[in-house]
């Protein structure tokens, strides 16, 4: 069923489909991995966290949407899901070419967004190990987070936090390491963002020009 148009500044109306049930959803996906666990144990098992979010950049954790860049937000998320509809979309990936480019407010936004309709689920992974800067935005610990989990000092459900809106959940980078080209979270870090069934893993990584120097 079909919701009104959606329209932002410089941008045509977009129509914001519903999404799709649960059934079609999996099939969408495609075959799901064999040691990926449900959300009912991602709940019972994931650290519930006091988070206190920095409420000039985080744009929905209260109920005024009319915050100004709200509604390109909205409109960003009606975009991916006309994306899905045409290629298999299972995670985004925010960055930047250099640092403070934004990568921080369109990532938690996004993800943010994307949990306020109905049935989403989204897992925010910040994975900038060297500038993290998520945890602030939410107002939460940044250990433990990714780099222990890529140490193997801590297993997923550790390092994922449950903040007070429902079905967000978010790994902060962990403490921080002088190189992250040596931890490219390659094997490790791809289990950790197949495993949990959520629709759009959002990540925000390091910027690539400073780490091509």
């Amino acid at each position: 069923m079909d919701v009104p148009a959606v329209e932002a500044a410089g941008m045509p109306p977009v129509i914001e489909r519903a999404p799709l049930s649960t059934a079609a959803s999996a099939a969408a996906a495609g075959p799901a991995f064999s040691n990926a666990f449900t959300f009912d144990t991602l709940l019972a098992r994931c650290a519930q966290s006091e988070w206190n979010p920095d409420p000039k950049s985080m744009l929905f954790f209260n109920d005024d949407e009319r915050k100004y860049g709200a509604e390109e937000f909205r409109t960003l998320r009606s975009r991916l899901y006309q994306m899905r509809e045409k290629m298999p979309l299972k995670k985004v990936l925010i960055t930047s070419a250099l640092p403070k480019e934004g990568k921080t407010f369109v990532a938690a936004n996004l993800a943010q967004v994307m949990v306020r309709q109905h049935g989403r689920r989204a897992l925010l992974i910040d994975a900038d190990l060297r500038g993290a800067r998520l945890h602030q935005a939410l107002g939460t610990s940044s250990t433990p987070g990714l780099s222990e989990y890529l140490l193997g000092e801590s297993d997923e459900f550790s390092v994922m936090q449950r903040g007070p809106m429902e079905n967000l959940f978010f790994i902060p980078s962990g403490r921080t390491v002088s190189n992250p080209r040596e931890w490219s979270p390659c094997s490790t870090g791809s289990s950790l963002i197949h495993r949990p069934r959520c629709q759009y893993p959002t990540r925000a990584s390091w910027p690539i020009s400073a780490m091509a120097c």
